[in-house]
């Protein structure tokens, strides 16, 4: 049992680090004793903790949950010495936080709220932005993007992975299904919104054809995406949106799905932050809390699918 804390402990570091070498250097081991700590680990529990393609450092989603868990058990040991010890343990400060406006849902709302209730003291600053890849050189601490292409001085975890899709007034519906897949970009309205990009467009409607497609014109280009989702509902065009944000648009019929040939996937997002942002309480706290958040979600929405 203390051998599995103390090789938990070091998981810990060697993700905070980035390196086995480098968390030896900071508790003080050999890498190779780092590395046979994290063997163990993942002989114990047969699975892989990191995905071993490249030099750099990734956690697999079990890896990643198990993190989590090692994260956490070393905050519970270095608050209850701080308790015994009489420092004071009030969590304050203000966290920046940049999400894309695609994610201004219940789940999300939900979460800062339940964060903001745990730790009083702290205050949030939350932009809800269009041009979220910019946002990495905006001041802000914890950063919710689609994107994982990070420099080594980051580290993404994944939080979600969102379902989008095409989707009309019911007269414009009607209009699309008489027209060929080929024609549709020419002649049926399309709205550009945050979330799915020109590019993202030409692609769907490449793959779904067969050969290459580009459209030149779109009806509305918006980096609102509450106006482009009611421009939809008013007939003026086709509009890219995650699910999660039309469902009550969908079940009352102001929506439908349209183009099912353009078989979008799942698109995952992931919460960024700096590595060395991790060594902090606020930001490491607030990253645990709202992937712990989206995981009991998922795990409730599971459930009542169950039955």
């Amino acid at each position: 049992m203390i051998e599995n804390l103390r090789s938990l402990a070091i998981l810990a570091a060697v993700v905070e680090n980035g390196s086995l070498k480098a968390a030896g250097d900071k508790l003080g081991l050999s890498a190779s004793v780092v590395s046979h700590h994290i063997s163990n680990l993942e002989k114990r529990l047969d699975c892989a903790i990191f995905h071993r393609t490249s030099r750099k450092l990734h956690l697999t989603d079990r890896g990643a949950v198990l993190h989590r868990a090692a994260r956490e058990m070393v905050d519970v040991v270095n608050d209850g010495l701080s308790a015994i010890s009489g420092e004071e343990n009030v969590v304050s400060g203000t966290l920046r936080i940049a999400a894309p406006q695609f994610l201004s849902s219940n789940k999300f709302q939900h979460g800062l709220e339940s964060f903001m209730g745990t730790y009083p003291k702290v205050n949030l600053e939350v932009t809800m932005t269009a041009t979220i890849n910019s946002a990495q050189d905006g001041g802000f601490d914890v950063l919710i993007t689609r994107h994982q292409n990070f420099d080594k001085s980051h580290m993404a975890f994944r939080l979600t992975e969102l379902m989008m899709s095409p989707v009309a007034a019911p007269d414009l519906a009607a209009k699309i299904n008489e027209i060929p897949l080929q024609d549709v970009p020419k002649k049926i309205p399309l709205i550009l919104a945050p979330g799915f990009s020109k590019l993202d467009w030409e692609i769907a409607f490449s793959n779904a054809i067969g050969e290459k497609t580009r459209i030149d014109l779109f009806r509305l280009n918006s980096d609102c995406l509450s106006l482009a989702h009611q421009m939809a509902c008013s007939g003026s065009g086709v509009v890219v949106q995650p699910d999660h944000r039309m469902s009550v648009d969908l079940n009352s019929g102001r929506l439908v799905k349209v183009l099912p040939e353009l078989s979008l996937q799942k698109r995952p997002l992931y919460v960024v932050c700096a590595r060395t942002a991790l060594k902090t309480s606020l930001t490491r706290r607030f990253v645990d809390h709202i992937l712990l958040e989206y995981e009991a979600s998922a795990l409730i929405e599971q459930m009542r699918k169950a039955g």
